[in-house]
């Protein structure tokens, strides 16, 4: 066998047993159980679910101090609006100046000559029919007057030059508006900007040179008839007047949508101010009344809140589908019977989710920006749990585990990761040897102590210049953790344990007190079976020292092993005490003792759930003597058999124990101490005995043992073996010491001899 263990009968092999439908559903319950595991972890350790945007309204005070968890930027409204303002301000209004427009009224004019010409070429001159036409074309209405002069004024090409020339000065060299006041007031401000449809005009236009439409049109065209029509009739000029009057209109004119895109243009030139906040810089303090920049960086702040703690939560769920990954695999590695199944992970996870659990109300009760919140955070449970309900190399593991996700929890902060890891191993280093529960108890005072002092020494890391009393004030925190772990822990504890059937070692030191009842009853009713579990335990434990097993499990199935035989307790050699008791199996068959021998596993497997002994308990019963044979009701067979008093054939089977075989290497001790036990009190009863006597019945009981292939299913090597052996050996030497030979009388002897062969008989 060499470093090889023979077999290893954990988890994973008894699913080997298992049919492969039944091997599929152990997995895919394990795999679902892991994804929860890790979903429920996410949802603690990421603030999507707990998040709480800040709450403000501007212009009101606020109730605390806002700092930025990470740099952001975010604009300045107030500086950017009043730039706006500014720009607003001096923003030109449009005005579009429309060559085509005198165009349209040089047009109107050629088409009423047109029209005057016509209408006097078709017969005698009809006022109405020019009044009719020019309406329904041009829509120009004239009075009966001018209808009459323009008629009366024929195809006189002088006068429609004339009213050309004048239309234009008004049109081209002034300029017509319908605004004249506005444009003013914007021209004495600087704000005017004409611009031109289709070609710009032969000089610039000036507000005192406009002319305001319609309020000055008539005084202006007035004015400009002396100028271009000297010396024609009166009704001439009143025709040119009131024909000019009703063919113009406005070429400068206001444009609103003009203006707001040039408002717009000049606005998206204005460069946005942005203030930028960096990581831990206070945006608002309490009892301040929130500005327009504060109120832009805690909205913006509440969005990218938002949007992070959903990239948090993908991110986190991802880190810890790997971290949970590795902390399954060195579990096995470090503990082979626990396998990849539901309740391993369960068992493994909840050390770590009530802290975690904890933690959180902590944290959303305080305020992850308060630090005392993290201080709080009791993480001393894992560490106490991890190494009551597993092991101390486990335990470390799951502290380790733990502080990193206390520290995912409040934003990767060292001080409360490294604390978490303080309080964690310093549960893990108080209690590596523990023996009673209130030692719990004294655990969370040492976490308090170390959690204390670590919170001072942190405080004054961080800040150097800081006062002692904010130190300790912070660090009496950590002082209430260290207690609620103990406090905490102690019904936790309790609560796995019932709900797993784990059990601790502090359970197997309840289990073995002299105060169990069950053990009251069999010393009362079976006191010899009581004494060989005594004698036992006495062989075992120290065999169980010497290769590193659990001693308290091999001293708890030492004691519990044959707690059937209190059923009929005088079957059992142990227990007979008169002539009459030995000779109870002189009138029954070997078969039969064999089924009476067999019985007290089933009665002590009975008893056990009775009593409720837990599983790591419980299976010492059958295994510990696994499918050996019972050697002296077989060997009482066989010589009936050649005798000819028995017809029955005899099969080693039937004389077998139902077994199963050791599954654990705690099993495998107590299997071997009971047989040693069993030998050395029937065989070593001389006065004066070596230890090579002793080493010979030792290695005779092992051996028997070993080539019976009793160990194929537990974890054992051959060095195990030999230290067994050692281990028995020098325990045996040390309860047969060396003592004096005396002379003894020949009818003593004689009688010690009968005993000798009585003690042989069978006893299981």
């Amino acid at each position: 066998m060499g470093k090889n263990r023979i077999r290893t009968r954990a988890d994973k092999d008894i699913r080997i047993l298992q049919s492969p439908r039944q091997r599929r559903f152990t997995y895919l319950g394990a795999w679902l159980v892991f994804l929860v595991v890790v979903a429920f972890t996410t949802i603690l350790i990421s603030r999507v679910f707990f998040f709480q945007p800040y709450h403000f309204e501007l212009g009101k005070v606020i109730g605390q101090t806002i700092r930025a968890p990470f740099p952001f930027e975010v604009e300045d409204r107030e500086v950017y609006n009043k730039k706006v303002e500014e720009v607003l301000k001096k923003t030109p209004q449009c005005y579009e100046y429309d060559s085509e427009v005198e165009d349209r009224i040089a047009e109107a004019i050629t088409g009423v000559r047109e029209e005057v010409i016509a209408t006097t070429q078709a017969g005698p001159a009809s006022m109405r029919t020019l009044q009719k036409n020019l309406k329904k074309k041009y829509g120009i209405s004239l009075t009966d007057n001018v209808t009459t002069a323009l008629l009366s004024i024929g195809n006189d090409r002088q006068f429609y030059h004339y009213l050309r020339s004048l239309i234009h000065d008004i049109m081209t060299n002034r300029g017509l508006i319908d605004d004249k006041y506005t444009f003013e007031t914007f021209e004495k401000q600087g704000r005017v900007k004409i611009l031109y449809k289709h070609q710009s005009p032969p000089a610039n236009f000036v507000a005192v040179r406009l002319v305001e439409y319609p309020e000055e049109l008539v005084t202006v065209i007035n004015l400009s008839l002396n100028n271009f029509f000297s010396g024609v009739p009166t009704s001439h000029l009143y025709a040119a007047r009131d024909l000019a009057r009703s063919v113009i209109e406005p070429n400068i004119v206001y444009r609103p949508d003009l203006t707001q895109e040039e408002r717009a243009k000049l606005v998206g030139q204005v460069e946005k101010v942005r203030h930028t906040y960096a990581r831990g810089e206070v945006i608002i303090n309490a009892m301040e009344r929130a500005n327009t920049l504060q109120d832009s960086a805690l909205n913006r702040l509440n969005e990218r809140l938002r949007a992070a703690n959903l990239m948090q939560l993908l991110a986190n769920f991802l880190f810890l589908l790997i971290v949970c990954g590795f902390v399954a695999f060195f579990v096995h590695k470090f503990n082979v019977n626990m396998g990849f199944t539901a309740q391993n992970i369960i068992l493994i996870s909840l050390p770590v989710f009530l802290p975690l659990t904890i933690g959180r109300l902590v944290v959303q009760v305080l305020g992850k920006e308060d630090m005392v919140a993290g201080y709080a955070i009791p993480a001393g449970i894992i560490g106490i749990l991890g190494i009551m309900l597993l092991d101390a190399r486990i335990a470390f593991l799951l502290v380790s585990w733990g502080a990193l996700l206390f520290g995912l929890m409040v934003d990767m902060n060292f001080k409360i990761t490294l604390l978490a890891f303080i309080g964690g191993v310093t549960s893990v280093s108080s209690l590596y040897n523990v023996r009673e529960r209130k030692e719990m108890l004294m655990a969370g005072f040492r976490i308090a102590l170390v959690n204390f002092i670590s919170v001072l020494i942190l405080e004054y890391m961080d800040d150097p210049t800081g006062e002692f009393q904010t130190y300790a004030m912070r660090a009496m925190w950590g002082l209430g953790n260290g207690i609620a772990c103990g406090i905490i822990a102690f019904p936790a504890l309790v609560f796995f344990e019932v709900l797993f059937g784990v059990v601790t070692d502090v359970r197997l030191l309840e289990l073995t007190g002299i105060r169990q009842p069950l053990l009251s009853e069999m010393e009362e009713s079976a006191s010899g079976t009581y004494q060989h579990s005594l004698n036992v335990s006495k062989l075992a434990e120290p065999a169980a020292i010497a290769v590193g097993a659990n001693y308290l499990l091999v001293r708890a199935g030492a004691y519990y092993h044959d707690i059937g035989k209190t059923v009929k307790p005088k079957y059992y050699s142990e227990n007979q005490t008169t002539p009459e008791d030995k000779k109870i199996y002189q009138n029954i068959t070997p078969s039969m003792s064999v089924l009476i021998i067999k019985k007290h596993i089933k009665d002590g497997m009975e008893l056990a759930q009775k009593w409720g002994l837990p599983k790591r308990v419980f299976d010492f019963i059958p295994q510990h003597h696994g499918t050996g044979l019972i050697r002296y009701f077989y060997n009482q067979a066989l010589n009936r058999y050649s005798e000819g008093k028995s017809n029955d054939p005899v099969r080693k089977e039937d004389f077998r124990y139902p077994g199963p075989k050791p599954q654990s290497i705690e099993a495998a001790i107590v299997m071997l101490a009971d047989i040693v036990e069993a030998a050395s009190t029937s065989k070593l009863m001389e006065a004066y005995l070596s230890e090579d006597d002793i080493r010979r019945i030792v290695h005779e009981a092992v051996l028997n043992q070993f080539n019976d292939e009793q160990f194929d299913e537990c974890s054992m090597t051959l060095r195990d073996l030999h230290l067994f052996e050692e281990s028995f050996v020098k325990t045996l030497v040390s309860r047969y010491h060396h003592r004096v030979q005396y002379p003894r009388a020949a009818k003593e002897a004689e009688r010690d001899e009968r005993m000798l062969e009585q003690e042989s008989a069978p006893g299981g």
